[in-house]
């Protein structure tokens, strides 16, 4: 049988209960809905005054002028538009066309007027979108009323589109005119400010563990010996448990065996001092006498980086273990053929020490111009050649690249600002539209990466003023997927400052109908309706096919539960031991098996 050619009802079952709600747990994203305005007309330029046409079509007086008014608390520049039982419109085809760029091929949601009223019938000032449909060659009218209240500057969003007597449907892209019309006004009406309204969601910063690490005051000799008058200007971090078992992210909970790391950086790499304290020295296992990538097999330490300016993967990753006997295990020695990174351990009665230098070039990154990198730190602890204890700076993984926390190198002579930079949010307008906001105390420089899981896809420099700034960031998405950011802040000194976006984006081109034969059962967590209460699927229950004609249903289960959620389910020939039923509705040995089987 054809399997796209099957017309019959397709059913499962999971007997005896009510709902099935499979879950799972989604990025750290926080985010709240907020609004973006961009100012795209001012009147501080005195050409913004010229070329309006306040036309009294229907009967009255207008005129309109630009005013400089150095006493006006919200503007200095305004155009004021004088009304006296005026029935008019007001526009300027000129000046618009050159400001119809700021929200040319943009996803914008509507404009905002800033305006002041003195006078009468504030019901009768509308705002008109006029837009001009190439195709058809015709003019269609928006109309809004533009809801002024006398008396102060007062800020008005008009959305888009608005009431068509003609009945088409408004396009930002056939927008050709903005008028504002009054009917039968008296007063003045000023306009300090027009400008683009857009939604956007705020994705606030990763929270990530970071550390300063100072430039090297004293010189180090790597002799294996972690002595204070080398170390005393040193930065120092401690290693601990996750929160419970079932974790793998490190936080405040005490090990069994102490483990401190001392780092510090000059021109030529970065230094690691690492005390690891042992209860019964006796017990340490160091049976590997040569560099070689089982190192990790002994009682060692594990140094992880994720270099700058390139994506997070496994391959980019570099790893080190050292263990007590001073040797060392390279992720990759062939990567490090030209490295002369350097090492040295000393066994004490209560401890082992090590240090280890890692030059510049083992990790392919300037610090001096791009002065941060992905890092995490762990140890792992035996007895009886058994695990006993593994800690970790953030996370106990080797693999856990987005659990990493962050280096940031402070230059020579200077000490780390603890915060430059405040209000840092990245916001989202559109698909491919984005804004980095915030709020800085001192002038920097900035470095922008934009990853998504395999490459590099967005890169952007430039510098920040004191105090609010915005930072616009376009590109273009190809394909639904995870990305991230990453920015880079330097001081004029060369304070660095680190942050984080994650989020996510759905391309719709990318939602394809599936053949029959290629349905995704799990694409996503599903809520199915059955008999009673909940049942949860675990590993190893068993289902049972109707008919080996619809075998595909039952592979296809197995295999998506598989990969969506790590469960395993099992065939059986015995509809009597089936916790899952696959099969056709009209069965009837199905049909008087859910009979038997219902609470």
């Amino acid at each position: 049988m054809r399997r796209g050619s099957m017309r019959k009802k397709f059913c499962l079952w999971i007997l005896g209960f009510y709902f099935l709600t499979l879950s799972f747990i989604s990025g750290q994203i926080e985010g709240q809905q907020n609004k973006l305005y961009t100012p795209i007309l001012t009147f501080t330029e005195e050409e913004t005054g010229e070329n309006w046409f306040a036309n009294p079509w229907g009967g009255g007086e207008c005129k309109a002028e630009r005013i400089v008014d150095e006493k006006d608390e919200k503007f200095k520049t305004y155009l004021r538009v004088y009304l006296n039982n005026a029935q008019m419109t007001l526009s300027n085809p000129k000046l618009f066309k050159k400001i119809s760029s700021n929200w040319k091929d943009k996803p914008i949601h509507g404009f905002y007027f800033w305006v002041r009223f003195t006078g009468e019938f504030t019901d009768r000032i509308h705002m008109e979108y006029i837009t001009y449909s190439e195709s058809e060659g015709k003019s269609y009218n928006f109309s809004n009323r533009l809801p002024v209240t006398p008396g102060a500057w007062q800020k008005v969003e008009i959305p888009l589109g608005g009431f068509c007597r003609q009945t088409h449907l408004f396009d930002i892209k056939e927008l050709h005119q903005i008028f504002i019309i009054t009917y039968k006004v008296t007063g003045t009406l000023d306009i300090g400010e027009i400008g683009i309204v857009q939604n956007i969601s705020v994705i606030l910063p990763q929270k990530m563990k970071q550390v300063d690490i100072p430039f090297s005051s004293f010189s180090v000799k790597i002799d294996g010996k972690v002595e204070i008058k080398e170390w005393s200007d040193a930065n120092k971090i401690e290693l601990s448990l996750p929160d419970d078992n079932t974790s793998f992210i490190c936080s405040n909970r005490k090990p069994k065996e102490e483990t401190k790391v001392l780092m510090k950086w000059d021109k030529d790499g970065i230094f690691f001092g690492c005390i690891m304290y042992k209860k019964d020295m006796k017990k340490l296992k160091s049976d590997i006498t040569t560099d070689t990538s089982d190192i990790w097999k002994d009682e060692c330490i594990e140094f992880y980086f994720l270099p700058p300016e390139i994506p997070k993967t496994i391959k980019n990753m570099r790893k080190y273990a050292v263990n007590a006997n001073g040797k060392i295990g390279a992720h990759h020695f062939w990567r490090d053929q030209s490295v002369s990174y350097k090492i040295a351990s000393n066994k004490y009665s209560d401890r082992w020490e090590a240090e280890f230098f890692l030059p510049w070039n083992a990790l392919e990154m300037n610090p001096e111009t791009t002065s941060f990198i992905g890092f995490n730190v762990t140890r792992t602890t035996y007895e009886n050649n058994n695990v006993s204890e593994r800690t970790g700076w953030t996370t106990t993984k080797w693999d856990g690249i987005f659990d990493f926390g962050v280096l940031l190198f402070v230059p020579q002579g200077e000490e780390f600002l603890e915060s430059y930079i405040n209000n840092f949010a990245f916001t989202r307008i559109d698909t491919g539209y984005y804004m980095i906001k915030g709020n800085s105390n001192s002038f920097s420089n900035y470095k922008l990466w934009i990853f998504s899981d395999e490459d590099t896809i967005y890169k952007k420099e430039g510098n920040i003023q004191e105090e609010y700034f915005n930072i616009p960031v376009n590109f273009n998405i190809k394909q639904t997927g995870n990305y991230y950011v990453q920015l880079l802040t330097l001081t004029k000194n060369k304070i660095p400052q680190f942050f984080e976006i994650r989020f996510n984006e759905f391309i719709e081109s990318d939602l394809k109908r599936l053949p029959i034969d290629a349905i995704a059962i799990f694409p996503e967590p599903k809520e199915f309706k059955l008999y009673k209460d909940k049942k949860e699927i675990k590993d190893y229950m068993r289902y049972f096919l109707s008919n080996n004609d619809i075998s595909f249903c039952g592979e296809k289960l197995q295999e998506e539960l598989r990969k969506f959620y790590g469960i395993s389910i099992i065939k059986t020939n015995n509809i009597k031991d089936a916790d899952i039923i696959i099969g056709l509705s009209e069965n009837e040995e199905i049909k008087g098996t859910l009979q038997k089987k219902r609470f």
